[in-house]
């Protein structure tokens, strides 16, 4: 297998909430990332130039993280008949990853333009411009470190996102609606 930027994977995309896109960095509709819908045209074309100024940063397949074969992380597990495969998404960083992912962030931490949580950081400005500053930043320094980030993960530009069932935005941290209906 070759890494992304040489041979662009063919990927099942998720579908998307309404104020969330796909926009692809390649023709032909490959390596694709995630923006916000809200986004004037001048806006997404400086995002776009950003995002594809520092596309290391971002990891479409196993392939795209620098030292892991992945001949390592694929195996088969023999199953018994009748049983069904299942698969769960893995949420947790091995200890050693991170450790490197913290020290990493917390130099970002001090300069005030990214905020950690787990396994998840926003990066923020005081406008538009500011914020697609640091993400160039931020971009770049995971580009030095060979952190490679999920596409699927990361939502580019967005004004608010969920954590821990939790509204984050501009506006304070309210309980997300959807968990309360459920209730």
């Amino acid at each position: 297998m070759l890494p992304s930027m040489e041979q662009p994977p063919i990927l099942e995309l998720k579908p998307l909430p309404s104020h969330l896109k796909y926009v692809y960095l390649e023709r032909d509709g490959k390596l694709p990332v995630i923006i916000s819908t809200l986004l004037t045209d001048e806006q997404e074309q400086k995002l776009f130039q950003v995002i594809k100024d520092h596309k290391r940063a971002i990891g479409w397949t196993l392939v795209d993280i620098p030292g892991i074969s992945p001949s390592f992380c694929m195996y088969r597990i023999l199953l018994e008949e009748d049983d069904k495969p299942v698969r769960q998404p893995q949420r947790r960083l091995n200890p050693q990853l991170m450790k490197v992912v913290k020290k990493e962030v917390t130099k970002f931490l001090l300069e005030h333009c990214i905020e950690v949580f787990m396994d998840d950081f926003n990066v923020y400005g005081s406008s538009f411009d500011h914020c697609l500053s640091n993400l160039a930043r931020v971009l770049e320094r995971c580009e030095e470190t060979n952190l490679v980030l999920n596409f699927e993960k990361c939502h580019f530009m967005v004004e608010q996102g969920i954590v821990l069932g939790h509204v984050v935005s501009k506006n304070g941290i309210p309980v997300d609606p959807a968990k309360i209906d459920i209730i």
